[in-house]
């Protein structure tokens, strides 16, 4: 082989490799730059919509419970209100209707400032337990209380 020609086909090799090289490199570079944008971009979207929607759905139910808990809640606090309230004016009699239901307004007023002072105490000091046995204590002295009362009168 002579030198011109080996020359030729060396560089003709030389410059083949490199343009398949170059070519093979740029092609794949392109081709995986858009295909990982585009990967990215289609989760990237995909991942913050489902986040949106997840949590617009989510917040809305909890609106929507929390809506219909406290209509409940009042339905049941005005309900136990005028329930009381007609209980207690016919355990007495007619001349002591007003003290009993002042009274009753007044341990309503005074339960709503000295609840949540105790309340905050026993949290602060004790835990979230506390509020739960503090509770519990007086559910089960009002039950005492009532049913001596009961057998009383």
């Amino acid at each position: 082989m002579s030198l011109p020609s080996f020359l030729f086909l060396f560089f003709l090799f030389l410059f083949f490799f490199l343009f398949l090289f170059f070519f093979l490199f740029f092609f794949f570079f392109f081709f995986f730059f858009f295909f990982f944008f585009f990967f990215f971009f289609f989760f990237f979207f995909f991942f913050f919509f489902f986040f949106f929607f997840f949590f617009f759905f989510f917040f809305l139910f909890l609106f929507f419970f929390s809506l219909s808990f406290s209509v409940f809640r009042s339905y049941a606090r005005y309900n136990r209100y005028t329930v009381v309230t007609s209980i207690l004016t016919k355990l007495v009699e007619k001349g002591e209707t007003g003290t009993v239901i002042g009274l009753d307004h007044a341990t309503r007023s005074l339960s709503s400032v000295v609840a949540p002072t105790i309340g905050g105490y026993l949290f602060s000091y004790f835990g979230y337990s506390s509020l739960g046995l503090f509770s519990a204590t007086v559910v089960g002295v009002s039950f005492v209380f009532w049913e001596l009362l009961h057998h009383l009168y």
